[in-house]
């Protein structure tokens, strides 16, 4: 059985809508990289989200919220 995980106050939700073989093509990079499909999900936007600050500056964050 899979242990549920606990959201920490700062983890927002979000659900996300795909085609089939997205989510198939999803599943084998997480299975591949041993993360689970929302962990390969902000690892891709992670990264999505440096190259946009390398290109274009620090996205600006709301006072007192953790920069990751």
């Amino acid at each position: 059985m899979k242990e549920r995980r606990i959201l920490i106050p700062h983890e927002k939700k979000l659900q996300v809508r795909m085609s089939s073989t997205l989510f198939r093509k999803l599943s084998y990079m997480a299975e591949f990289d041993e993360r689970s499909c929302n962990r390969e999900i902000c690892h891709f936007i992670a990264k999505a989200a440096d190259c946009f600050e390398k290109k274009y500056g620090a996205i600006p964050m709301e006072e007192g919220e953790e920069q990751e």
